[in-house]
C-alpha cells in the first residue's frame, strides 16, 4: 500500500489524512464552492453546539426546576427555562400527533441536532455526487419553513424570548441562504454547459 511503501508511522498517517479531508473539505464540488463549504460546515457546527447546550439545560431543569441557566438574560428579557420546560417544546406531543413520553416524542433540540447534523454532511459530502443540490435545495427550504412555524409558535402561543432560539433560527435562515445561493449557481452552470454543449 501506499503507506507501507513509504515505511510511515501511525501518527503520519493520521496527519496525511487530516491535510487529505481539510484540502477536500475546500475544494469546490458539484456547484459548490470551496468557500461556501467551508462557511456551511462552521455554522453546522456552531449549530449543533447550540441544540446540545439547550439539551443540557433541558435536562438540568428536569433534575432542578429552581435551576438557572446563563441564557437566561433579564437585561434583554430573554427566558430559556421558560421555553424549554414549555409544552411547546415537544410540538410532536403537544399537537397530539404521539403520546406524552413517547420515544418519538422528541424535544426540539433533538431535532435541531438532526437538521444541523445533515448540514454538515451536505458541506463534507463526496465530490460530484448525483442530485445533491436537488436534495439541497428542498431540505434547506423544509428547515427554513419549518424555522417560521417555529418562530410563530414561540412568539404567539409561547410568548417569550429565547436568545438560543433566535441563534438557532438566524443560523438556520444563513445556511438557506447559503444552500440557495449555490443551488442557483449550479443552475446557472449546468444551463451555460448545456448551452454550450448545443452550439
Amino acid at each position: 500500500s501506499f503507506f507501507r511503501f513509504f515505511d510511515l508511522s501511525a501518527s503520519s498517517r493520521a496527519g496525511i489524512c487530516v491535510c487529505l479531508w481539510l484540502e477536500d473539505i475546500l475544494e469546490p464540488r458539484e456547484g459548490m464552492s470551496g468557500g461556501n463549504r467551508a462557511m456551511m460546515a462552521v455554522l453546522s457546527v456552531l449549530g449543533l453546539l447550540l441544540c446540545a447546550y439547550s439539551l443540557m439545560v433541558q435536562q438540568r431543569l428536569r433534575e432542578s426546576p429552581s435551576y438557572r441557566p446563563a441564557c437566561d438574560l433579564t437585561w434583554i428579557r430573554s427566558s430559556c427555562s421558560t421555553v424549554l420546560q414549555s409544552p411547546q417544546a415537544h410540538l410532536f406531543s403537544h399537537w397530539g400527533l404521539v403520546p406524552k413520553g413517547h420515544r418519538l416524542d422528541l424535544s426540539l433540540n433533538h431535532v435541531g441536532l438532526g437538521m444541523f447534523g445533515v448540514y454538515l454532511l451536505f458541506s463534507v459530502a463526496p465530490r460530484r455526487l448525483p442530485g445533491v443540490m436537488p436534495v439541497l435545495a428542498s431540505f434547506s427550504t423544509a428547515c427554513l419553513v419549518g424555522s417560521a412555524v417555529l418562530v410563530y409558535v414561540l412568539a404567539v402561543m409561547v410568548r417569550e424570548f429565547s436568545v438560543v432560539c433566535v441563534l438557532v433560527h438566524t443560523l438556520n435562515l444563513v445556511l438557506w441562504g447559503l444552500a440557495m445561493a449555490e443551488v442557483f449557481r449550479w443552475r446557472s452552470g449546468r444551463f451555460t454547459a448545456e448551452k454550450w454543449k448545443q452550439g
